[in-house]
C-alpha cells in the first residue's frame, strides 16, 4: 500500500507520505515492521504520531476535525486482509521473497489506475489534488445540479 501511496504522492507533486501510525498502536506497528515498509519505498515517510496513545490521537484529531471521518466505520485492507497472527517482526530476507514472488509492478499500477477520489469538505486538512490528477478528480467529484435543474418555489 505505501508504493501506492508514493505513486499517487509522485503524480500529486507531494514531496513526502505522512501517516497516523503509532509505535505499538497495533501488533504489526512495531520498529522493526517500520523499517520493512519504509524500505518499499523511496519518498520520505512522516510519522507525526509515532509515539502518541491513543487518548492523544483522538484529541488531535477532533482538534485539527478528522475525528468523524476517522471513526466511520469502512472495510479497509487492514480489516480484509489482517491474518490471525499478524507478524510482529518481519525479516526483510522473507518479505523480498514474497515481493519478488509475484508482479507487484502490474498490481500498483492497476491500483493507481482505479483508484477513486472522494471529496471530504467538513475537514478542513483536506485538499482537492492538484496536478495532472485534477481532471481525473473532476470526473469523479460529486456532480453539481445545474441551475435549471433545481426545482424553484412556486412564484418564481
Amino acid at each position: 500500500m505505501f508504493q501506492v501511496a508514493e505513486r499517487i504522492a509522485q503524480l500529486e507533486g507531494a514531496k513526502a507520505i505522512v501517516t497516523g501510525e503509532s509505535l505499538g498502536q497495533v501488533a504489526s506497528q512495531t520498529l522493526e515492521n517500520i523499517t520493512a515498509v519504509n524500505e518499499a519505498v523511496t519518498m520520505p515517510v512522516l510519522r507525526p504520531l509515532i509515539g502518541s496513545d491513543k487518548q492523544e490521537i483522538i484529541r488531535r484529531s477532533q482538534q485539527i476535525g478528522t475525528y468523524e471521518i476517522s471513526s466511520q466505520t469502512a472495510p479497509d485492507c487492514c480489516t480484509l486482509f489482517m491474518p490471525r497472527r499478524p507478524e510482529t517482526h518481519a525479516r526483510m530476507r522473507d518479505i523480498h521473497e514474497a515481493w519478488e514472488s509475484f508482479d507487484h509492478e502490474a498490481m500498483v499500477a492497476e491500483l493507481v489506475e482505479h483508484m477513486e477520489y472522494r471529496d471530504y469538505s467538513q475537514c478542513p486538512s483536506y485538499h482537492a489534488p492538484k496536478g495532472r490528477l485534477r481532471a481525473h478528480h473532476s470526473e469523479l467529484a460529486p456532480i453539481e445540479p445545474e441551475p435549471s435543474d433545481v426545482e424553484r418555489p412556486e412564484g418564481e
